[in-house]
């Protein structure tokens, strides 16, 4: 009787399993596993494999899987989740993801502890960011290419792969994919949970034209920052992928006061005199009018003035249900819904020493500015958009001059130059972040 039982089920089993002999397209959908609301724009891998998806904005997913291949499914601020096609079928083609959700309570602890990652070995690294919830470092270990190496939050290495061309920068875009630098091409870096892979190449130009102006998407939504007029001003576009060869102005936000300073200084009368002398702009009083911005954006300026023109800065985050444009120039916030709509604007207040910079920690989901004392001193402060106040700070003392840092979680990462030995070795250290709160 049991060896019947044992039978029958081992043939369910199997029966199962045939369905899936083949790669097939299953459908799930993935929620929080509190809320029960749907998880939107999540990643999808099957291990070992280039194959991915992403959800969408009611958490289905559509991927090509074979039984017993294992999903990796992970989001911004959730745990990663491993599972296989097989166990999604038995849970009716739903997939819980655990929030990770840390409390403001959870990320302030009471000492700071710092760990040297591979503290031990003549391996320098060059740059890093977080790849989910992993390190993913470029190295010089000596030869003539560097290596990537794929590490744990303590620094544990997992997988490496020696690079065949020269490369000592990565990038993260908007959409958190990581991208190797090369002088003429960009390599999309890509994890499969067992191998680090280097995508087919794309030229440079798609990093300066594409990437690098790429702020933020939703969904099928995304917002391009073009810088103009001598980087006094920035627009933000948004593209749509569902309006296909549409595109929307968002915001544009300027400068004005250096953009009037620079108009009186090259005014109508500096190339009607110009024009006097023989140097140029041999049109009408009525030509030089009507195009005098494009002809200002095209004078040779002497270093001297150029420096006198400080770039505008600014920056549009995602946010929730949002995109929020912060104008630190002009010491404003914007927010604005995914259809590009403003729905409010607000001074930023206590911004004057701040570095224009936001680093969002999704898993303790902070938003974090910091700001450099003319020591070196780096401090970093905790954001409260609701209130638009900075409610804490942790001062990372004893280090100076530092221009690399992540945070994530309760941790923070940066690199830092050893010269305390003969061989001066650059390392990732990682140091408990001890919040102290501000009274505002």
């Amino acid at each position: 009787m049991i060896f019947k039982i044992v039978y029958t089920i081992s043939f369910l089993f199997l029966s199962s399993l045939s369905l899936f002999s083949q790669n097939e397209i299953i459908h799930f959908k993935i929620f929080d596993d509190k809320t029960k609301t749907p998880i939107q724009f999540g990643f999808i891998l099957i291990k070992g494999e280039n194959i991915s998806s992403q959800s969408d904005e009611f958490g289905n997913v559509s991927i090509k899987a074979k039984a017993l291949d294992t999903l990796v499914i992970y989001q911004l601020g959730y745990d990663l989740k491993k599972t296989t096609a097989f166990d999604i079928e038995k849970n009716n083609h739903i997939v819980l993801l655990k929030s990770k959700n840390l409390t403001l309570d959870e990320v302030i602890i009471n000492s700071s502890k710092i760990d040297t990652i591979q503290a031990t070995n003549n391996t320098i690294f060059l740059d890093f960011d977080f790849y989910d919830d992993f390190i993913l470092a470029l190295v010089d270990k000596g030869g003539r290419y560097n290596y990537l190496q794929l590490l744990d939050l303590d620094g544990n290495k997992i997988s490496q792969k020696k690079l065949s061309v020269k490369s000592e920068t990565i990038f993260k875009d908007c959409f958190e994919n990581i991208h190797l630098l090369t002088t003429d091409s960009v390599f999309q870096i890509y994890y499969d949970y067992k191998n680090i892979i280097l995508l087919n190449p794309f030229p440079i130009s798609n990093y300066y034209g594409l990437l690098k102006p790429c702020e933020c998407y939703h969904g099928n939504k995304y917002i391009f920052k073009t810088k103009q007029y001598r980087n006094l001003k920035n627009s933000y576009t948004m593209y749509d992928e569902n309006k296909k060869g549409t595109k929307q102005i968002v915001a544009i936000v300027a400068d004005s006061l250096a953009i009037k300073g620079f108009n009186m200084d090259y005014d109508i009368n500096y190339f009607l005199e110009k024009r006097r002398r023989g140097l140029g702009y041999e049109t009408s009083m009525d030509e030089i009018k009507k195009h005098i911005d494009e002809l200002r954006e095209d004078l040779p300026l002497s270093s001297d003035y150029l420096n006198l023109l400080s770039p505008i800065e600014s920056e549009m985050k995602k946010i929730d249900t949002n995109f929020v444009l912060f104008a630190y120039t002009n010491k404003l916030v914007y927010e604005f819904s995914f259809d590009g709509k403003l729905n409010s604007k607000n001074t930023l207040i206590g911004f004057d020493d701040i570095k224009p910079k936001l680093y969002i920690d999704y898993d303790a989901k902070s938003f974090i500015f910091s700001e450099m004392n003319k020591n070196g001193i780096v401090t970093l402060f905790k954001y409260d958009i609701s209130k638009n106040v900075f409610t804490h700070k942790f001062e990372l003392e004893n280090y100076y001059f530092i221009k690399k840092f992540k945070v994530k979680g309760d941790h923070i990462y940066f690199l830092n130059k050893d010269k305390t030995s003969d061989l001066v070795k650059t390392k990732i250290l990682k140091e408990n972040i001890s919040w102290k709160r501000l009274n505002n």
